[in-house]
């Protein structure tokens, strides 16, 4: 689907410019544009959070497997996310040990923000 659009676009812009593709791409992606917040980076939280720890030159967080529960199909994942040059620790639950990684990094973030 992407590619098609990505043709058509590009057909648009040949045909009638930029002025035209312009529109065109603002007329499609208008309701996308407008929930943007600048202020995010749209970085998943892991992401985030290693690079606010780089970008301060402090080790990377450590991730735990807490608790798993629930049946094979159907578990739930705890993991606890610390960062220990920070005295931070924080707890996330996710359907995967991946997704209990992002909540738990989501909620040190938040505690950084002083959001919690």
């Amino acid at each position: 689907m992407a590619d098609a659009v990505e043709a058509l676009i590009g057909a648009i812009y040949l045909d009638g410019g930029f002025e035209a593709a312009a529109a065109v791409i603002g007329r499609l992606y208008e309701t996308q544009l407008i929930q943007l917040d600048p202020r995010e980076s749209g970085k998943d939280p892991k992401t985030a959070l290693q690079e606010l720890l780089q970008g301060r030159k402090l080790s990377l967080p450590l991730y735990s497997l807490v608790e798993t529960r629930g049946e094979a199909h159907a578990q739930e994942f705890e993991v606890e996310c610390k960062v220990a040059a920070m005295g931070l620790q924080a707890h996330g639950k996710g359907g995967s040990r991946r997704a209990a990684e992002q909540a738990a990094a989501a909620a040190v973030l938040d505690c950084l923000k002083g959001t919690k």
